[in-house]
């Protein structure tokens, strides 16, 4: 539960610039031009589009995350681009889209990949496996 208001839906197109700002106050100019580019394939004809979940507080964009069928491996989900505008950290709102994306992909996933700087919070919330290192033996 957050201790804001927010509505969850689906992101439409004139979304993308709110969320790019996002990423760049979050990382930096080249994610912010990354995360644009890859918005924006939500809405052209490709086989695996990603799906992308926004969050608004009294009409502002504040949070986002998408998640993208693996192109290799059927019911295998990257979930990825899990960003709330720091102005509103600490208040719920990447937990609740978190779980807004999760409730929409379990039914269908085998696995769930995610690749985070924060995995700990994964760990805790939803009890993401936290794999640090992969390499063959």
């Amino acid at each position: 539960m957050t201790n804001c208001s927010i509505e969850i839906r689906s992101m439409s197109p004139d979304d993308i610039p709110a969320l790019s700002v996002i990423v760049g106050r979050n990382y930096d100019k080249h994610c912010a031009e990354m995360f644009h580019a890859e918005a924006g394939c939500a809405f052209y004809q490709y086989p695996f589009k990603p799906r992308f979940l926004v969050a608004e507080h009294k009409g502002t964009i504040v949070a986002c995350a998408c998640w993208t069928n693996d192109w290799c491996s059927w019911g295998v989900f990257n979930l990825s681009w899990v960003q709330v505008d720091p102005d509103f950290q600490g208040r719920g709102i990447g937990q609740a889209i978190v779980n807004a994306a999760l409730a929409e992909l379990r039914p269908q996933a085998t696995i769930i990949l995610l690749m985070t700087s924060k995995p700990d919070f994964y760990a805790k919330h939803w009890n993401f496996v936290v794999a640090t290192e992969c390499s063959p033996t």
